[in-house]
């Protein structure tokens, strides 16, 4: 390629901090791999811009860590730059000065035409502080998930102070969504609560739609039966009737009222129903029952409520899990149940939906519109008091025990599922990103 043809090409930096922090694992992380991923794949084979990485660590480690095979790895070699931030570390109040010392030399080294983000915390250069300081400044574009904190005013769980203090670090470092030249969300009901609440010019804000990774709709085929009997050992899950619940503990995720929920299903008596809650993620160490320990306030929060309602030995805590087995654990379940009254994309009902495993979730927020009538939705109002929450589980025990019923839901659920796609994803987010070049 001679000099000439390389000038002429237009370029693109991307954030990919989200691979080491504590976003990794969650929504954000999972968007980011699988569109960061596919971008730089379709930008590669396309030849026609420059592709900038920078993250923590080094590019082997980021290529890997976005699911590049080895031997991809050695192609893209050549191809993708990148620039390192060192050790990582997790986004926080620290992003203002990580910005000053790391993010604009970098920034001004690239000199970018776009600037692309899998969230805003880290800081963007549309942020205020931030714009002022650069010399050179990209076209900005980023996915902004949602809207929740700034509609429930809740930033922080641990106490007054630090939501106050967090809120305000929310707001200043929102700035720069605010200001971005184009901003991603997905769903249209994210995008609703992104002018209400953010403030933001809905004439930039373009909706695209997230995907659903293969493995839950191949899950059988993939995962041979000693391989899930393995897994179910590990966690204390083997023979076990089990509904499973993968979606955090924040006052958003009404857990209160999931476990009113299962008491109602436990007081039906009903042997055919599972009888075991199975909870993922990092708020608890490993265990079952009685031995379950809280490694935050939100798990402790949430035990002292299953011990209050008598639930604590049909609890299984897995800690944080693998996406392998985050996979087997579902597709060996008896439902899914996910009850949050407030996201900006309900990856789990729909990853059940995927995995032909019945998803139980609330009739509230972007849900009704992404599941699009494949998910059994409940009204949240009707879980508040054990009461109430015994109709709940009445229907519930209902749907899980009427099989033509059943067989029809989860058809047309998976069919539902199969719309979300990463490739069209990338497909759109790319089209997007040209416009502003």
């Amino acid at each position: 390629m001679d000099n000439t043809q390389t000038e002429q090409k237009k370029s693109i930096l991307v954030d990919v901090t989200f691979l080491f922090d504590q976003y990794a694992k969650r929504g954000i992380g999972v968007y980011g791999r699988n569109v960061v991923k596919r971008m730089v794949e379709e930008l590669v084979d396309e030849d026609k811009m420059e592709i900038n990485l920078f993250g923590f660590l080094n590019l082997h480690q980021n290529l890997i860590a976005l699911g590049f095979t080895q031997f991809q790895i050695e192609e893209l070699g050549n191809k993708v730059n990148f620039y390192t931030l060192g050790e990582a570390f997790n986004s926080s109040l620290s992003n203002l000065v990580s910005w000053r010392n790391l993010f604009i030399p970098i920034i001004e080294k690239v000199k970018p035409d776009i600037y692309f983000a899998s969230h805003f915390e880290r800081g963007l250069p549309t942020t205020r502080f931030i714009n002022r300081a650069l010399v050179h400044k990209p076209k900005t574009i980023v996915m902004a998930h949602d809207a929740i904190p700034l509609v429930l005013n809740k930033y922080s769980q641990k106490g007054y102070i630090q939501n106050q203090l967090k809120g305000q670090f929310f707001k200043f470092m929102w700035s720069g969504v605010r200001n971005a030249d184009l901003v991603l969300t997905n769903s249209n009901f994210s995008k609703g609560d992104l002018v209400t609440y953010g403030k933001i010019d809905e004439n930039k804000i373009k909706v695209i739609y997230l995907g659903v990774d293969q493995d839950f709709f191949d899950g059988r085929k993939v995962f041979n039966k000693d391989l899930i009997d393995a897994t179910l050992e590990a966690y204390q899950l083997k023979d076990k009737k089990y509904f499973f619940y993968d979606s955090g503990f924040e006052a958003n995720k009404s857990t209160p009222e999931l476990l009113n929920v299962f008491k109602g299903i436990l007081d039906l008596n009903d042997p055919k129903l599972p009888d075991t809650l199975v909870v993922t993620g990092g708020d608890f160490h490993k265990g079952a029952g009685k031995s379950i320990r809280a490694r935050s306030i939100l798990g402790d929060m949430f035990l002292r409520n299953a011990r209050k309602l008598g639930l604590i030995d049909n609890l299984v805590a897995t800690d944080k899990v693998t996406e392998n087995h985050l996979v087997e654990l579902l597709i060996e379940s008896r439902a899914y149940i996910n009850l949050s009254s407030y996201e900006g994309f309900s990856f789990g009902p729909l990853q059940a939906m995927a995995a032909r495993i019945p998803a139980i979730a609330a009739n509230s927020s972007c849900t009704p519109e992404v599941t699009d009538g494949g998910a059994y939705l409940i009204d949240l109002e009707r879980c508040k008091d054990l009461e109430s929450a015994k109709e709940v589980a009445k229907d519930i025990q209902e749907l899980l025990k009427s099989k033509s019923k059943l067989a029809n839901q989860l058809r047309k659920a998976q069919e539902i599922a199969k719309r979300y796609d990463w490739d069209t994803t990338v497909e759109k987010t790319l089209s997007e990103i040209k416009k502003l070049i």
